[in-house]
């Protein structure tokens, strides 16, 4: 199914949050998995093949999209705010 930007879900959270990213299709191999916010790349904390946790870096942008890839394979992205700009959602 394809999602307008309108319909798309956007997660809301500060730098440095801890992240829960569900899904299948992931890896434990930390090396083979990237996670971004925007162009700026997240610490993975822990991972296997259905869930990642991240970090949420800093960044000088309001809202992001989020995209994980897994070698050569990736996600659709998702929406993050960070919480600066919230009060204008």
């Amino acid at each position: 199914m394809i999602h307008s930007d309108n319909e798309m879900p956007i997660v809301k959270g500060d730098a440095g949050n801890v992240l829960l990213i569900k899904g299948h299709g992931f890896s434990a191999d930390k090396d083979l998995t990237q996670v971004k916010f925007g162009s700026v790349t997240a610490q993975i904390l822990r991972a296997d093949a259905n869930y990642i946790l991240v970090q949420v870096p800093a960044q000088h942008a309001t809202i992001v999209p989020v995209v994980v890839t897994v070698g050569k394979d990736t996600s659709n992205a998702m929406k993050f705010a960070y919480h600066k700009d919230l009060a204008s959602l």
